[in-house]
């Protein structure tokens, strides 16, 4: 006899979780297939910062608000259910390389568009940090935990025995016309959330996933500031004391998953443009990003399968794409409701 559940969701990544949590809310059942050493999730090492311009040419992110206005939603539920904070409301201090870029950012502060996520432009009084031109503060910027999201998700679902801790065998799944079948479970629907692992997925494999390799260091240093300070890299608190997240590279032509020393170096040369108090590297990790090349996500029914899902595509923005684009993925499944075209996997053809 098959367990009978709505939904089996593949990956708990950002994308897993977010989509997991939406059925949640919506007292829907379903069951996660996850292996926890399967390489690749770049989730797992994320800093969870978020932001709605674009800092290298200070513009808008595509649906800034509405994307961050649901985050923050989604992760006060979250929290609720997890008994767990994992938001922090922290400005982002942007170095200004030249008077140029300062110029730039106090023109542009003033447009429509763009003032409710500018702020003024600051003399930084901060020793350890050199900024001779200053810094300008972003609003409705922030950090989210998402080792600790992801972490005690996880063990959410094991409580609940609604999680196989195992990696997802394809010649497994039975596709039938009304639901699916997966080993010891029968389901409606089953909405593939494997981050850059979709390359191996067989039904999904033809959408156009590109890697992105991301390093990232976690460091230790004598330095207390409220703000997440960008220059070539981050610089962002873990939330414990002296402790912060430094990244991240970005690598389009990689050979492995792993860490590298051109990457390390990387970035402790950028961190060191700026930043002035010696400190010492506690750990080095790297992962592959699932990006697209027009930036968008990666939603939507199989063109010949349609209880065949995915939801990937989620890039350096996981955190605020994330429950967004699961809301809308849900509404479309449950309710026919259009998914938003640019990020509609019928854009592309199979």
């Amino acid at each position: 006899m098959k367990k009978q559940v709505d939904y089996i969701i593949v990956g708990l990544g950002l994308a897993g979780v977010f989509m997991a949590e939406k059925l949640l809310s919506e007292n829907k059942s379903f069951v996660v297939i996850d292996a926890p050493t399967h390489w690749g999730g770049s989730s797992k090492i994320a800093a969870g910062l978020y932001n709605p311009l674009v800092l290298k040419r200070f513009t808008p992110v595509w649906l800034a608000m509405e994307q961050i206005l649901y985050m923050h939603q989604t992760l006060e539920r979250v929290g609720l259910l997890l008994g767990n904070n994992y938001q922090s409301f922290v400005p982002i201090a942007r170095i200004f390389h030249d008077l140029q870029e300062k110029n730039t950012w106090e023109d542009k502060s003033q447009l429509e568009d763009l003032e409710p996520f500018m702020g003024d432009t600051q003399i930084v009084k901060f020793p350890e940090i050199e900024s001779p031109f200053g810094v300008g503060l972003l609003k409705h910027s922030g950090r989210v935990d998402v080792v600790s999201l992801l972490d005690d998700f996880r063990n959410y679902l094991k409580e609940n025995h609604t999680i196989l801790e195992e990696v997802f065998d394809y010649d497994a799944l039975e596709i039938h016309p009304q639901h699916v079948v997966y080993k010891d479970y029968k389901a409606n629907k089953i909405i593939f959330c494997e981050g850059y692992n979709l390359r191996e997925n067989p039904y999904f494999s033809y959408l156009p996933l590109d890697g992105n390799k991301g390093e990232v260091l976690e460091i230790q240093t004598s330095f207390e500031s409220d703000y997440i300070w960008k220059s070539a890299v981050f610089l962002s608190s873990t939330g414990q004391k002296n402790r912060f997240y430094l990244g991240a590279t970005y690598n389009w032509t990689f050979e492995d998953p792993f860490v590298s020393q051109k990457g390390k170096e990387e970035l402790v040369l950028g961190l060191q443009k700026f930043y002035k108090n010696p400190f010492e590297v506690l750990s080095h990790q790297a992962a592959i990003r699932p990006t697209v090349k027009d930036r968008r996500p990666l939603l939507g029914s199989h063109p010949k399968y349609p209880n065949l899902i995915v939801f990937n595509g989620l890039g350096t923005r996981g955190v605020m794409l994330g429950p967004y684009f699961a809301k809308a993925l849900y509404e479309n499944l449950e309710h026919q409701t259009p998914l938003i075209k640019e990020a509609d996997i019928a854009r592309i053809k199979l």
